[in-house]
Parts: C-alpha cells; sequence; structure tokens
C-alpha cells in the first residue's frame, strides 16, 4: 500500500470529536458549535450585541450631535487606546489607522468625537506647523486609558 492511500484511509475514516448543540453537525476544533451556529454561543452573541450598539452610537451621533456619545464605549475606548498605542498623531491619521468604527464615518461625525473627549478633557490638541491638529492624551486621558479612573 503506497504512503499516500494510508493517509487518506486514516483521515477519512477519523470520526469528529465533537458535535454541534443546535444541529447536531460535526464540528471543528472541537468547538461546542458548528460554524452556522457560534452565534448561539454566549460570548460571541456578547460581542455581536456590543458591536450593534456601536452602530446604533454612531447613527445617533450622525443624528444628534457629540452629545449621544458615550464616553465609556467602545469606540472611545478604541480612540483613547489608539493614542495611548501612536502617542502624538494626527486626528485624521488616528481615526484611519487605529479607529476601524469610524473609517466609514463622516468627517463631522469623526470630529464630534474628537470634540466630546476634549469637552471631558480627556484629550489635548495642538497644531501641527502645518495647521493640522494633532492629538495626545490628557494625564486624565492617559488615567481613564489604563482603567485607573
Amino acid at each position: 500500500m503506497s504512503r499516500s492511500s494510508v493517509q487518506d484511509r486514516y483521515v477519512s475514516d477519523r470520526a469528529p470529536s465533537h458535535y454541534c448543540k443546535t444541529c447536531g453537525e460535526a464540528t471543528r476544533e472541537r468547538k461546542p458549535y458548528c460554524t452556522d451556529h457560534i452565534l448561539d454561543d454566549g460570548y460571541p452573541k456578547t460581542l455581536c450585541e456590543i458591536i450593534a450598539g456601536v452602530d446604533e452610537e454612531i447613527k445617533s451621533v450622525v443624528e444628534s450631535g457629540f452629545k449621544k456619545i458615550d464616553v465609556n464605549g467602545l469606540v472611545c475606548e478604541e480612540i483613547l487606546a489608539g493614542i495611548a498605542t501612536a502617542g502624538q498623531i494626527t486626528w485624521r491619521r488616528l481615526v484611519k489607522d487605529h479607529v476601524a468604527f469610524l473609517n466609514n464615518a463622516s468627517t463631522e461625525t469623526a470630529d464630534a468625537y474628537l470634540t466630546r473627549l476634549q469637552i471631558d478633557g480627556l484629550v489635548l490638541t495642538d497644531r501641527s506647523v502645518r495647521g493640522i491638529d494633532v492629538v495626545m492624551l490628557s494625564p486624565k486621558g492617559l488615567r481613564f486609558a489604563r482603567k485607573e479612573v
């Protein structure tokens, strides 16, 4: 018997060790759910709800302005984490490279987040030599990003 036929036999004869809790189909890597029903599990379901909440927040910011922004929300957390990672960075570069939620948002929506973070004293801005807004964390923003507040 050739080596490839032996390998094919072992691969095809192997029985799956776990089955989907919803539909009973075989799963990969001993997961409790198949790929069609993975969102039935608690953690992925919670993550999807959080992301859906982000979409709703961005829509309300588009309609009502910066007063609808949740400073403790995921978007602001991502902005502060991006500034903490990058250091001083231009606002446009931060939104483009570090805040995935605002990539498809309008400039006005992104600027509303900057305004809210400035009002709450979490972010400081400065102008570069070329007149571009550069953002940095304030001491309060640094504590907030580290979850010390």
